[in-house]
């Protein structure tokens, strides 16, 4: 007999970000990972043999287990930087434990938020493990390299971003109520420069009334928001 506790998370065929175990673990789906909406079981995972690198998180099951994922899928899990010691957060990667062995998928490093993120193929047991044998982990960066331009604008208006690493990217607009009028992005883009245009119309193709709106970028793990301003 024995005791676990363990929470439920639901996985949306349409895609979108989950959080578990009070957000120690993170998921990101693209539209079309599942096949439908699913109840996943996340716990935490014990007497498994150890990585073959020092653990920093405890092992975390994500099931049904072995359950094959489409692509577009982000695993993150957070860390503890006041417990790395002083040591290299890059030297930081996520481990999956498959047939009785552990495999190093690496990821990616945003350090603002003291997580590392990578892709995976299928559920299972996950593990966040330091150690220097392995390259460093790149950093996350997602940021707008110019704001929208023009600006203010009466046809249309573009947002200049980058990216240091291939990853999702979901760019909305926002009225000055805060309330969603459009969203001008959400998939999986390459690494670089990359261009949103909006013409100044809603989700329904209706151009909206002159004013203030601002845009919402949010990629790696990090956000970013600008002003623009429409005029007739």
């Amino acid at each position: 007999s024995g005791q676990r506790s363990f929470t439920v998370i639901a996985a949306k065929a349409a895609g979108g970000a989950i959080a578990a175990l009070d957000g120690a673990l993170g998921l990101r789906l693209a539209a079309g990972s599942v096949g439908s909406d699913m109840l996943w079981l996340v716990c935490e995972e014990r007497g498994l043999p150890g990585a073959a690198a020092e653990a920093v998180s405890p092992a975390y099951r994500v099931g049904p287990d072995r359950y094959r994922l489409g692509a577009g899928v982000d695993l993150s899990l957070r860390y503890d930087a006041a417990a790395l010691g002083g040591r290299d957060p890059s030297q930081l990667g996520i481990w999956s434990y498959n047939d009785g062995q552990w495999q190093y998928l690496g990821g990616r490093l945003d350090a603002a938020s003291q997580r590392v993120t990578a892709g995976i193929q299928a559920l299972g047991v996950f593990q966040l493990c330091w150690s220097d044998r392995y390259p460093a982990l790149q950093a996350v960066t997602a940021s707008p390299a110019l704001p929208a331009s023009p600006n203010p604008f009466a046809a249309a208006t573009t947002i200049r971003y980058q990216l240091a690493l291939p990853g999702r990217v979901s760019i909305a607009v926002y009225n000055a109520a805060g309330q969603l009028v459009r969203t001008l992005c959400d998939q999986v883009q390459p690494a670089g420069t990359h261009t949103a245009c909006w013409d100044g119309s809603d989700g329904a193709g209706r151009a909206v009334s002159s004013g203030v709106y601002y845009y919402r970028l949010q990629a790696g793990g990090r956000s970013a928001t600008g002003r623009m301003v429409k005029v007739q």
